[in-house]
């Protein structure tokens, strides 16, 4: 049990292959004794199993906050005042080495690459503010919600209430999916044209009330 738990802590602590090759068994020396405390991952089994999930998921204090959640971090984007489009060069300097696994570099750091040139991306993403009524408005109008191979982002607002009105999953725009698109407002709808992704904003107006 201690030679397992030094190799998972040796691999947690990022110590890797060269320090697991210096473990070696030295054998029993002195006398044993039969080991006391219980096993780690038993013990994890047997308090989860103690807790009454079904019961606390469906918590009203659960509920809520999953009804109110909203990542940390995602920056409030402005509302888009007219149609502009870009395109956006995902070429990327790594900026650390990447290993082969058998001692050597894959990639070192410093190679270029852009993803695009060797895959291609089949999905339209549709980011906008599910806090903004118009906005919202215009996904519904759109059409983009009943499209399969859309997927939905929102910069604001919150998951449950923008699922439950477009009937589908979205999903919330992450800091780093907004910095290498390059977005600067929203509405957006970005598609991949070649190897380079396209952004075009769409400037909506206010519903008359």
């Amino acid at each position: 049990m201690a030679y397992r738990v030094l190799i998972i802590i040796l691999v947690v602590l990022g110590f890797g292959a060269n320090a697991l090759a210096g473990i070696k068994n030295l054998g029993i020396i002195g006398k044993t004794y039969t080991i006391a405390e219980p096993d780690a991952l038993e013990e994890i089994h047997s308090k989860a199993g103690a807790i009454d999930w079904q019961k606390t998921i469906q918590s009203p204090e659960t509920i809520e906050k999953l009804k109110n959640f909203k990542p940390e971090g995602i920056p409030k984007l402005p509302r888009a005042t007219h149609d502009r489009t870009f395109l956006v060069d995902l070429t990327y300097t790594l900026d650390f080495d990447i290993p082969n696994g058998k001692g050597g570099i894959l990639y070192p750091a410093g190679y270029t690459y852009n993803p695009l040139d060797y895959v291609e991306y089949p999905r339209t993403l549709v980011v906008f503010d599910a806090a903004d009524p118009d906005q919202m408005n215009w996904v519904e109008s759109s059409g983009y919600a009943r499209e399969h191979d859309t997927r939905l982002l929102i910069t604001d607002g919150t998951y449950y209430e923008a699922s439950s009105r477009l009937g589908r999953h979205v999903y919330s725009a992450m800091p780093v999916i907004i910095e290498r698109l390059k977005l600067k407002a929203v509405p957006s709808i970005i598609r991949q044209r070649g190897n380079k992704m396209e952004v075009s904003e769409i400037g909506i107006a206010p519903v008359e009330k």
